[in-house]
């Protein structure tokens, strides 16, 4: 069996038991037929742990000095928050936006004018020469055709959220380089 087989499910053992039972007597929970076999593969429940993640615990003293420091992109912020990570110093990282307003049009569908629909029908002919041509062309109305346009009837005043950057909080007593890091 290989090796990504038994990673990812559960492969219990009892050929061996299976093959011993077979021909004796046996308990009945242990019959062959109530044996694990390749049918039943659970797949094993893999779930990350909490305990990695943790910062508090196993700490001696305090968490240490709070300093903070605005970061501009995205980029520069996760690389920062990657390497307290890394070091085992807790951080927090927030958002920081500005509110602003815009105005947006209020659009309405509105008839502008209607004007015939016409149906036309040809008669067909031979000219001087013999070929075969138009000779007249009769109009009939049928109905009418509606234009229609999208107006704007007013204005409604909406906000938005801009990012300015994002706010980087950790907790150290000793100097990490942040202006080395945020290069």
């Amino acid at each position: 069996m290989s090796k990504w087989f038994r990673k990812y499910y559960k492969c219990p053992r009892t050929r061996n038991e299976a093959k011993q039972n077979q021909d004796g007597w046996c308990r009945p929970k242990r019959r062959p037929a109530h044996l694990a076999d390749a049918w039943d593969d659970r797949p094993r429940g893999y779930q990350r742990s909490w305990k990695k993640f943790r910062k508090t615990k196993y700490r001696s003293g305090h968490r240490g000095q709070k300093h903070t420091v605005f970061c501009e992109g995205y980029v520069k912020a996760w690389s920062l928050k990657e390497y307290c990570e890394s070091h085992d110093i807790p951080c927090n990282m927030e958002r920081v936006t500005e509110v602003y307003t815009y105005r947006t049009p209020i659009y309405s569908k509105r008839l502008l004018w209607r004007t015939p629909k016409y149906f036309y029908k040809h008669v067909w002919g031979k000219n001087e020469n013999g070929d075969r041509c138009i000779l007249k062309e009769v109009r009939h109305q049928v109905g009418w055709e509606d234009r229609y346009d999208w107006v704007i009837i007013g204005y409604q005043n909406k906000q938005g959220h801009k990012l300015l950057g994002y706010n980087f909080t950790w907790w150290s007593d000793k100097n990490i380089g942040v202006e080395y890091i945020l290069k």
